[in-house]
Formats: structure tokens, C-alpha cells, sequence
């Protein structure tokens, strides 16, 4: 348990200590918006060793945003949205 604490720690930190080439000015915001597809899981697997009995897609939606809370420190955010529908035949 000793190790599994350290080995998230360490992960932990290199998160908090990572940095970008540049940073926001202050005040300044960068949004980006994007969305993906997989509209049918059979055309781009080709025909697998088993058969779902229904038609699977796959949308995520995506929010990207860098906002500069000082000319040196600058937050960065993801928010991912997944949507997957199963329709049966």
C-alpha cells in the first residue's frame, strides 16, 4: 500500500510541477471547441468474431481552454463530454 501511495504521489507532482513553453498574459482566455465521431463501429473494425446485434456510435464533445492568471501562471482545462448510443435492430 506503502508503494502505491508514493508511485500516485510521484504522479501527482509531476503534474503540478509541469510546464509549458509559454504562458497566457493576464486576463487573456483560449477557448477551442472540437467534436469527433465514430458513426458505425462495423464500417472501421471490419466484420469481427462476434456480432453486437446492434448499431454502435461513439460523439465526444470537447472544451479546451487556457486562461492567464498572471503573465506567469496560466491554468489549462479539459473537459471531455462522451455520448455513446446503441440503437438494436
Amino acid at each position: 500500500m506503502k508503494k502505491l501511495i508514493t508511485i500516485l504521489f510521484l504522479f501527482y507532482t509531476l503534474f503540478m510541477v509541469a510546464q509549458s513553453p509559454w504562458t497566457k498574459e493576464k486576463g487573456d482566455l483560449f477557448i477551442n471547441l472540437s467534436y469527433t465521431t465514430i458513426s458505425d463501429y462495423d464500417q472501421i473494425f471490419g466484420n469481427p468474431d462476434y456480432t453486437t446485434f446492434s448499431n454502435i456510435s461513439d460523439r465526444t464533445y470537447q472544451i479546451y481552454g487556457e486562461y492567464g492568471f498572471t503573465d506567469k501562471t496560466s491554468l489549462v482545462f479539459n473537459l471531455p463530454l462522451k455520448s455513446i448510443a446503441i440503437h438494436t435492430f
